[in-house]
């Protein structure tokens, strides 16, 4: 959120105003609501935001829930559908909100393998000579 808020000129303002920050946290903090509330405080919150952030709650809803069909039955398919980015179960059930698990093990194998890109042949590689190295000392 914070790069489209740059991308749109605001990252001083959300920077130095407290009352605009909120507001403009509102549109993230939707990743804690129940998927059936969603649509509901989506439109509440519209209607709550400044008129100067009502284009970050477009590109929120464009990207992340599906802009509302013409006819006003259902929502056209969004780049990431709610269920892969919706908090709400994750944490009522106590578990992960994050991947950095996954982000520390990737951090692992680039700093072993010594590329920020590994290639599979570079991984296979290297996955190799870790394990010539183990038979031989066996």
């Amino acid at each position: 959120m914070k790069k489209h808020l740059t991308d749109m000129g605001f990252v001083a303002l959300y920077n130095n105003d407290a009352e605009f920050a909120l507001k403009a946290k509102m549109v993230i903090s939707l990743v804690f609501v129940p998927l059936d509330d969603l649509d509901g405080f989506v439109e509440e919150l519209g209607q709550e935001l400044p008129q100067e952030l009502q284009p970050l709650l477009d590109w929120f809803e464009d990207n992340y829930m599906g802009r509302l069909n013409r006819r006003g039955n259902g929502r056209r398919r969004p780049l990431f559908p709610p269920e892969t980015w919706n908090l709400y179960d994750r944490v009522l059930n106590d578990q992960d909100r994050t991947n950095n698990h996954v982000e520390a093990a990737h951090r692992r194998i680039q700093t072993e393998l010594g590329v920020h890109h590994p290639t599979t042949w570079k991984f296979i590689d290297e996955q190799r000579l870790d394990n010539e190295g183990k038979t031989k000392n066996v």
